[in-house]
């Protein structure tokens, strides 16, 4: 089983977010004698996709179906089927998933929509940048 925690780095100190879960979890592994090592991997924590880039995205789809006739929904399904394709291996098989949005770092987001925007420009539909729209 492995356990995640956020954590914050100043001035050369780690603080763990949730210590007391976190020492918890440590009690519990240090009481299974089967355990000797334990893994911990560090990294920049990436920022989820914002609440504004979600709204955007979701305009521009809209302004997609009342181009197109087709619904929002649909063309959510279709880009992610599209853009967001992981492949991975199960049982020596490959299989194809498509992951969601939800999970996309703000970086990753910003990069999706304007995948969209250069496949909405192929068809003759020229969509908003973000800030020249009123909400």
């Amino acid at each position: 089983m492995k356990y995640k925690f956020n954590t914050k780095l100043e001035k050369g100190k780690l603080d763990i977010l949730g210590n007391a879960k976190f020492n918890e979890i440590l009690i519990k592994l240090q009481a299974s004698k089967d355990i000797v090592e334990l893994e911990m991997t560090l990294g920049k924590k990436k920022k989820k996709r914002s609440n504004d880039q979600n709204a955007y995205y979701w305009l521009l789809l809209g302004i997609l179906e009342k181009e197109t006739g087709q619904e929002a929904d649909d063309w959510h399904s279709t880009f992610r089927a599209r853009l967001l394709k992981k492949h991975i291996t199960v049982n020596g098989k490959q299989i194809t998933l498509v992951q969601s949005t939800t999970n996309l770092s703000t970086l990753e987001f910003g990069e999706y929509i304007e995948h969209i925007k250069r496949i909405a420009a192929e068809y003759g539909i020229i969509l908003p940048d973000p800030y020249s729209i009123d909400y």
